[in-house]
């Protein structure tokens, strides 16, 4: 547990010096059992979901959805809490695939071009892949939890 502690501060030490060293003005807004949301995370989730709903980027439209993207934050920090809890480590590989070829689709790039796309609109694409696999391994913890009360009337 003491180790543990340690790791914390130190990690928080970390994210202090980086941010006073180069000038980033990343603070901690909220803390979600272990996982922490930052204000970039929060600047992202605006960013991301308002070029993927093809809105256009200015001061109205963030206000607008900040309430939005700060919930599903929240909903993303509890539900990588359960996985870790659970120890899920296991998805479908071919259901993130099909995700992604229909969001290239739905933005109108080629598949081979998404990752360019989030160059391109300063987002982070490895960020959004990721939350799209904790919500595959919460499918998978959900379905585990409740496999056996489901009943399936053909």
């Amino acid at each position: 547990m003491k180790f543990k502690q340690i790791l914390q501060t130190a990690f928080l030490f970390f994210i202090f010096f980086n941010t006073s060293v180069y000038g980033l003005n990343n603070k901690i807004i909220a803390r979600v059992g272990t996982e922490i949301i930052t204000n970039l995370d929060l600047k992202n989730e605006i960013k991301t979901y308002l070029v993927m709903t093809r809105q256009q980027i200015n001061q109205e439209n963030v206000n607008k959805s900040k309430d939005l993207a700060f919930r599903s934050l929240i909903r993303n920090a509890i539900k990588l809490n359960e996985i870790k809890k659970y120890k899920v480590d296991k998805y479908n590989p071919q259901d993130l695939e099909n995700y992604l070829n229909l969001i290239s689709k739905n933005i109108g790039a080629d598949r081979s071009n998404l990752k360019n796309f989030f160059k391109l609109n300063k987002l982070d694409y490895e960020k959004f892949r990721e939350n799209y696999i904790n919500e595959l391994l919460w499918n998978t913890l959900i379905f585990s939890l409740y496999k056996n009360q489901i009943t399936i009337n053909p």
